[in-house]
């Protein structure tokens, strides 16, 4: 759709739908659409790549149609926006274009997918605590989320301001269930107004970015900072739970009610300017250390955060000539050192704290370095302990120093893990190929494993060989270290064969015909084939093995033993010479099978026996 010209007005009508296109504002007319009802089946842009200088307004309700829908609005005249007064629903919202969008009027949105801004405001300027939006918002891009009046968003979203994003709270205050700052910036108040956002039901993510000394940030619920980069809270914060720092840097200005936690590593960033009041408490674990914005005066004492109870030992984070960090128990505060030297020379590691090596290899230690006030020089890291790539294991490296005055660094560690990483080899005892003869016994002469570090190695074999059948039998052999290094597989071919052989035993059989007749081996006693005959047929009735579907047995015939081909045709069964079944009893039903010829002249009839490779 392309609206353009001097038309102004839309009102003649129960329902506009905008199937995607352009409204056009570069006119000086501001387009109403005053439709009862507004249906968006796609995106839509207001205003074209120019500046114009008429607004536009919905005041009609607006269906998404169950999709998110762009809204790319691109006249950046402040005072021209676009306007939706009428209740917007079924959907999400992506705000797009350098313009402004304002959601205005007296009853509350009630679209639930995402709301993101990516570029130019989105103004939330409904009646006060009337929701412009009920689900969760990303701020993000160049985008800026604005309040124009309090309590525009459900309690029960979510809001992230993630990098380059900015919620500009204004001179209004807000409730959210919850709040993600990942880059992006919360502005609010001014030097007589603070304004409050209150967090109602899940943790403040908060992992970089920054919030401005009037915005207050509210709620019974905890912080966490769980990844690198820094965040800078500057207002006077009234939450209560736990604030956890594991990675990164927090910055802290004005005052605080929440019990403050920083982990072995990170950093707590204080202003000289900016001193820290908290009714709460604030420790330090392992190297967690304290960074100073702004430059001391000499001989001047400074407050930089005063608590309930500080404990722990942080250093400073990058040494300040003249100065060193001081905790009373209750306040930490930055010193004249004096005359005398009192601060620690920090340890820096040189490459990661830790590190794995495969054994054998070759590993040589990247170190570390001090630095201290007094430098130059700097203190001489000397490092206790060392690895040994030979035996797999975790070892542990503890680097110290000491300055001139003294003053211990605090240890740092490195951990290498000597890891196995190489496989067990697999030898088969004997050959790769064996035959064997059918009914003889097998043993198989199995494998053995060597490794490079476990003297002793189990092989598991996969696989069995069955004499009493004869094919070919795959065994398969596998080992693993103590480390879970698995071997490459090796295998053992084993075929089990019935002597080609003519030779008729005593009993008349050939040793493939005794296997057709049920043999395990050569040697077992088979049932002897029972033959009738009457004027008109000729049978014969056999039990014959059905477990071996490389195995056929046939019966055949011919008129003259002397010459001609012994052939199935005529004999029973379907295909021909296959036989039918007859009375089963007392063995596996299809054993017993009985092979007939009808004839009036001379015949003969035998079984044929017949192992596919």
């Amino acid at each position: 759709m392309s609206i353009s010209g001097n038309q102004a007005n839309f009102a003649n009508a129960a329902l506009a739908v905008i199937k995607g296109g352009t409204i056009a504002t570069a006119t000086s007319v501001d387009r109403q659409f005053n439709t009862a009802n507004i249906s968006v089946t796609a995106n839509f842009i207001v205003g074209q790549a120019v500046t114009g200088t008429g607004a536009v307004a919905f005041t009609g309700a607006m269906d998404l149609n169950g999709a998110t829908r762009q809204l790319t609005i691109n006249n950046p005249t402040a005072n021209k926006a676009t306007i939706i007064s009428g209740i917007i629903s079924n959907g999400g919202i992506a705000k797009a274009g350098p313009g402004t969008l304002t959601y205005n009027g007296t009853a509350s949105n009630t679209y639930t997918g995402l709301t993101t801004v990516g570029a130019g405001t989105l103004t939330l300027a409904k009646t006060a605590t009337v929701n412009a939006i009920a689900g969760n918002v990303l701020v993000n891009g160049t985008g800026t989320l604005k309040l124009g009046a309090s309590d525009q968003i459900n309690d029960t979203a979510n809001v992230e301001v993630a990098t380059g994003g900015t919620f500009a709270m204004s001179s209004s205050n807000e409730t959210i269930a919850g709040l993600t700052l990942t880059g992006g910036a919360i502005t609010g108040g001014n030097a007589t107004v603070s304004v409050t956002l209150t967090v109602g039901t899940t943790t403040l993510d908060l992992q970089s970015g920054t919030t401005s000394a009037n915005v207050i940030l509210a709620g019974a619920v905890a912080a966490n900072k769980t990844t690198s980069g820094t965040v800078t809270l500057s207002g006077n914060n009234t939450y209560t739970g736990n604030t956890t720092v594991t990675a990164g840097t927090l910055g802290l200005k004005g005052s605080s009610t929440s019990p403050v936690s920083l982990a072995d590593g990170t950093v707590l960033q204080l202003d000289l300017a900016s001193p820290v009041t908290s009714t709460s408490t604030l420790s330090f674990a392992g190297n967690a250390t304290v960074s100073v914005t702004g430059t001391p005066v000499a001989a001047t004492t400074y407050n930089l955060f005063t608590g309930s109870a500080i404990t722990g030992t942080p250093a400073l984070s990058a040494p300040i000539a003249g100065f060193a960090l001081s905790n009373t128990g209750t306040v930490l505060q930055l010193v004249p050192s004096g005359g005398g030297d009192t601060t620690k020379p920090i340890i820096t590691l040189t490459g990661n704290d830790t590190l794995t090596v495969n054994m054998g290899s070759t590993y040589t230690d990247a170190g570390a370095t001090a630095t201290d006030e007094t430098a130059p020089p700097n203190p001489v890291v000397t490092t206790s302990d060392s690895v040994n790539t030979a035996v797999p294991g975790i070892y542990v490296l503890s680097y110290n120093a000491v300055d001139t005055a003294g003053n211990n660094a605090l240890t740092v560690t490195r951990t290498v893990t000597v890891v196995d990483a190489t496989a067990p080899f697999i030898t088969l005892t004997g050959a790769a190929t064996v035959s064997v003869d059918w009914g003889s016994p097998y043993s198989d002469a199995g494998a053995t494993a060597t490794d490079n570090y476990d003297t002793s190695v189990t092989v598991s074999t996969i696989g069995t060989v069955n004499t009493a059948k004869p094919g070919t039998y795959t065994l398969t052999y596998n080992a693993s270290d103590v480390a879970l290094n698995a071997a490459t597989p090796v295998t053992r071919t084993v075929t089990v064969a019935i002597a080609n052989s003519t030779t008729v035993d005593a009993n008349g059989y050939t040793p493939l015909m005794r296997y057709a007749l049920g043999a395990n081996s050569p040697g077992d006693t088979v049932a002897a084939p029972v033959t009738s005959a009457t004027a008109t047929e000729l049978s014969l009735t056999a039990v014959v093995r059905t477990d071996d579907p490389k195995l056929s047995v046939l019966g055949t015939t011919k008129t003259d033993l002397t010459s001609g081909t012994w052939t199935t045709t005529g004999v029973s069964g379907s295909p021909a010479g296959s036989g039918t079944e007859g009375d089963q009893t007392g063995v596996t039903t299809g054993q017993r099978r009985a092979y007939t010829v009808t004839t009036t002249t001379k015949t003969f009839l035998r079984l044929e026996a017949t192992l596919a490779p």
